[in-house]
């Protein structure tokens, strides 16, 4: 039983990982058949009138006779205007990171922080 202590925070969050486990499975409710219809879906297709009731019936307007127009030549197509390059990214630079903050080099383990203290 002196063990009991020393594996208590893993039997708990064990314990814990069930409770949840539990839950979900409650909330899920997959066990249940699901309420839907037993007939299969249908889509019934109806034809719609063109017309509508406002729309009086167009008439046929009498064939005129049929003449050529003068068409204007085709232009040739006028090409996309050149893109720019856009300028390069400038590249972030960092400051050189100094982890020798003992400015002395000796070896006569000083700090700098109480240098003031001599």
């Amino acid at each position: 039983m002196k063990s009991l202590p020393r594996f208590a925070p893993l039997i708990t969050i064990l314990a814990l990982l069930v409770l949840v486990a539990i839950g979900g499975s409650a909330l899920a409710n997959n066990r249940a058949t699901p309420n839907v219809e037993s007939e299969p879906a249908t889509v019934n297709q109806r034809s719609t009138p063109t017309t509508s009731a406002y729309e009086p019936p167009a008439t046929e307007a009498p064939e005129e006779p049929t003449t050529q127009i003068q068409e204007s030549p085709v232009q040739p197509p006028v090409p996309a205007p050149a893109q720019i390059p856009q300028a390069p990214q400038v590249p972030l630079n960092y400051q050189y990171y100094d982890d020798d903050w003992d400015d002395d080099d000796d070896d006569d383990f000083d700090d700098d922080w109480d240098d003031d203290d001599d």
